[in-house]
């Protein structure tokens, strides 16, 4: 669901597939309706981030904690951040939207967190194309195939994505993509289902989840550099 970074900045997103109206999602619209308040109204409207037509909405605004990007494309809304302490707000304001748009048709929706971590490893790059190697299935040995690593499970209700592979930040660093998938449930004959309240119910397994992964792959990498000391 989502790309694979090519700058070494953390990233930290919510998406939501479905049959979306740029030409909504106006900054003006998002103070109207409490999502930001006039301050960041302001910014955003001085800034020259603003586009707004009927194909494509983005725009940002900075946050208490972190600047808070938004686009908006006919079949996608995305809102970003580059904190990790600053989750909790961009849920609140997708909920806040998505209640306000709750007729909206969404058929996916779901969290995408990126970090690049710093290791003990000398060359991230050659520790991974190491382990891959060690794996004996058959691929070639080579720096080279360590240009990405990812892995895809399914569970009861959702896709998780891990995806990894040596950071722009440094060769000591390696970059870490956990992506969380769900399918968006039914509506009702009649009515609609709040994926607001379903973003802000399933947003701390997510971070906990990722928070975990990512800790599990900087421990391993740091635990075979220790073996090889």
């Amino acid at each position: 669901m989502a790309e694979i970074q090519t700058t070494a900045a953390d990233a930290f997103s919510i998406v939501i597939v479905g049959a979306m109206n740029p030409r909504i999602h106006h900054p003006q619209w998002y103070r109207t309706i409490g999502a930001i308040d006039e301050a960041e109204l302001q910014s955003t409207l001085s800034g020259a981030s603003v586009l707004i037509t009927a194909m494509v909405s983005q725009f940002q605004f900075p946050a208490a904690e972190a600047a808070i990007a938004i686009n908006c494309i006919p079949d996608r809304w995305t809102i970003q951040t580059n904190t990790d302490s600053t989750w909790e707000r961009i849920a609140n304001v997708a909920a806040r939207v998505f209640e306000k748009l709750s007729e909206t048709p969404c058929t996916i929706y779901g969290f995408n967190t990126q970090k690049h971590v710093k290791t003990e490893a000398p060359n991230v790059k050659d520790t991974m194309a190491t382990a891959i190697a060690e794996m004996q299935l058959g691929f070639p040995i080579g720096r080279s195939l360590a240009s990405a690593v990812q892995l895809q499970s399914t569970e009861d209700d959702r896709k998780i994505t891990v995806s990894l592979q040596p950071s722009l930040a440094g060769e000591s660093s390696i970059f870490v993509a956990y992506n969380t998938e769900y399918q968006a449930p039914t509506a009702p004959a009649g009515g609609y289902f709040d994926i607001g309240k379903l973003i802000v119910s399933k947003l701390p397994e997510h971070r906990e989840r990722a928070g975990a992964a990512i800790q599990a792959v900087v421990t391993a990498i740091n635990n075979r550099i220790l073996k090889q000391r």
